[in-house]
């Protein structure tokens, strides 16, 4: 019969669409690819908050709605919790062992931990009983399917008008409409006994033409809806809405009764062609979703690299420390950027990388905090010398307070550094102390200089006037003119030290021409001769060494002249009272007076070589 015909092609279409729902394009929702609308979310950066705020998060997830619909984000943050809680002990333990304390004491009770532990139990908890909801649920809906194919078995034995029992047919078709989702196991055994006994009852009612036509009509123009939503589910951007929309369509063809036979293959192809463009950008999106996150994982991959070779590498001082610190960072916001990997790779990728980040850094502030300490010691070094240079500033001794302003610079040089901002602060003290001590030293060696052009000027007057003295009537009144005249030279202070040889050469070569040509008593002109030489002395390039050396020549004169007097006194004793004997000693003791004058003149050149010498080193 016609009836019985079109009854069995229509269970053949609604076969058709629970094959479909279990082949390789997944059309069924619960079939398909894991995806929800979380996937869909940017995923907050949940790696930097801190243990509270991960907790705050959980709590704010921790409801009934939210445990199911937010499952991806709640284990995500359970991962990465109890990666920093465990960072947080490692840390804790390592700062008490640090202080000298037996680490088998070691306890740490985290208040963050506590309460994480509590929400998660209770989410636990949740989705349990959201599981057991769901299934009774589920049992529930069986139940009521079954009720009413059971129903659908009785309609045919009903004694009532054809078109009363239609429309309880149609009620109960509605009321299978509205029931949930049963058992998954149970999914196909029902739905073929609700098909096949639908298709019994249409054989059994033999509906009239008129009645079966306009139900086929409204089928066709529900599928033919349901074929527009499907077309215009193309259209939607974010696929995975697509494809879940697209399920809910499949729920209502199958619950949409069967349409003319020469119109069921038409519209189920158009509702078919829309459902594999649909599941075909779906696997698209996820095909391109592992491509993109095994792309982020090798681009991971390599920063981790990265950051373990920079780890590796020695860092000889805090600028290689802080030069290695800017390269990281910057890795780390390249790591940011990247969008998720893998999902089985991505905890531990980011578990490698954290693991890389942690060390560095713990290493850079063990490093920092022992150049602290080096820091903190070179400080109170630079302190002192700069309190030293402070005190020497006000010095005049130039030459010993030059000295001693150089030797502080090169401690300065050897000292390690301060912090950069104690550097900073202490250069600038250190160097005005010696910046004013250099720019007085600068300014009197500058009036000095002028002094001495100056002193040129006069002992080239006074040179002049003595290479040009004339004899007076008497060689004592020469002599004492030329007294005055080396007087008044001595009197005059230093001249540059560039023309001060020659200028004493030409002054002492004047002094001894005009004391030869006097005619004087040895002994004056020893006398004068003494002073010019002591004079020529200290005027030496090497006064001091010279000095020195004419001081030591002298006293050895002395102490040969000294001891030979001891042995002539000594020999006296030995001489017999005689005539002979008297002579004798009388020539011995002229000899005796002869070496004390001797004596007397050394002391006396000494005396002059002394004086000169502190003159000397006071002008130094």
């Amino acid at each position: 019969m016609q009836h019985e015909e079109q009854t069995q092609e229509e269970i053949a279409a609604q076969g058709e669409i629970t094959e479909t729902n279990t082949d390789a394009n997944g059309l069924h929702q619960e079939q398909s690819p894991t995806s929800t609308e979380e996937e869909q979310e940017e995923m907050p950066n949940y790696f930097e908050y801190s243990l509270q705020e991960l907790v705050d998060e959980l709590q704010s997830l921790c409801t009934k709605e939210g445990v199911e619909k937010n499952r991806a984000k709640i284990e995500e943050i359970r991962v990465i919790f109890y990666k920093k809680l465990k960072a947080e002990i490692e840390a804790k333990k390592a700062e008490y062992e640090k202080s000298g304390e037996a680490i088998e004491d070691f306890s740490y009770d985290s208040k963050e931990e506590n309460e994480f532990k509590t929400l998660y139990a209770k989410i636990k908890q949740l989705r349990a009983q959201h599981s057991e909801e769901e299934n009774l649920v589920r049992d529930n809906n069986l139940q009521k399917r079954l009720a009413i194919i059971e129903e659908l078995k009785e309609l045919v034995n009903k004694e009532e008008s054809l078109q009363k029992t239609f429309d309880e047919f149609k009620k109960l078709q509605e009321r299978w409409k509205e029931i949930g989702h049963i058992p998954q196991s149970e999914t196909k055994n029902v739905w073929e006994q609700y098909h096949h006994h639908v298709g019994v009852f249409y054989d059994y009612v033999q509906i009239n033409k008129e009645l079966r036509d306009l139900d086929l009509r409204k089928n066709l123009e529900a599928k033919i809806e349901l074929c527009e939503k499907a077309e215009a589910l193309l259209l939607e951007q974010r696929v995975v809405d697509a494809f879940k929309k697209l399920q809910k369509l499949h729920d209502l063809w199958r619950e949409t009764g069967p349409v003319a036979q020469d119109k069921k293959e038409e519209v189920w192809q158009r509702f078919k062609t829309a459902t594999t463009f649909i599941n075909k950008a779906h696997q698209d999106y996820f095909s391109e979703l592992k491509q993109q996150e095994t792309e982020n994982y090798e681009k991971k991959l390599l920063l981790c690299e990265r950051i373990e070779e920079l780890l590796a590498q020695p860092k000889n001082s805090l600028k290689d420390w802080n030069a290695t610190s800017l390269e990281i960072t910057e890795i780390q916001k390249q790591w940011k950027s990247i969008g998720f990997a893998l999902q089985k790779y991505n905890a531990q990728i980011y578990e490698r990388y954290c693991d890389a980040c942690n060390k560095f850094f713990e290493e850079k502030r063990a490093a920092f905090a022992s150049a602290k300490g080096d820091e903190d010691k070179n400080k109170q070094k630079k302190i002192d010398l700069c309190v030293q240079a402070e005190a020497l500033k006000q010095r005049t001794d130039w030459k010993d307070a030059t000295n001693e302003f150089l030797e502080l610079q090169k401690l300065w040089k050897e000292v390690g550094s301060a912090s950069h901002k104690d550097n900073a602060r202490l250069w600038t003290r250190f160097r005005a102390a010696c910046d004013e001590f250099f720019n007085a030293r600068q300014a009197h060696f500058k009036e000095k200089d002028n002094e001495q052009a100056e002193n040129f000027k006069k002992k080239c007057d006074v040179l002049n006037r003595i290479t040009n003295l004339e004899q007076k009537t008497t060689p004592e009144e020469t002599l004492a003119e030329l007294n005055a005249l080396q007087k008044e030279w001595l009197e005059i202070g230093l001249v540059p030290i560039k023309k001060k040889e020659k200028l004493n050469a030409d002054y002492h070569a004047a002094i001894q021409q005009k004391l030869q040509s006097l005619h004087l008593p040895a002994e004056q002109k020893q006398k004068f001769t003494l002073k010019n030489t002591v004079h020529a002395l200290k005027d030496h390039p090497q006064a001091g060494a010279k000095l020195n050396m004419g001081a030591n020549k002298v006293q050895t004169k002395i102490s040969a002249l000294q001891a030979d007097i001891r042995q002539m006194e000594t020999n006296i004793a030995f001489f017999a009272k005689s005539k002979n004997a008297d002579k004798l000693r009388d020539d011995v003791n002229k000899k005796i007076a002869q070496h004390n004058s001797e004596i007397e003149t050394l002391k006396q050149q000494l005396r002059a070589i002394k004086t000169a010498k502190e003159e000397q080193n006071n002008q130094q």
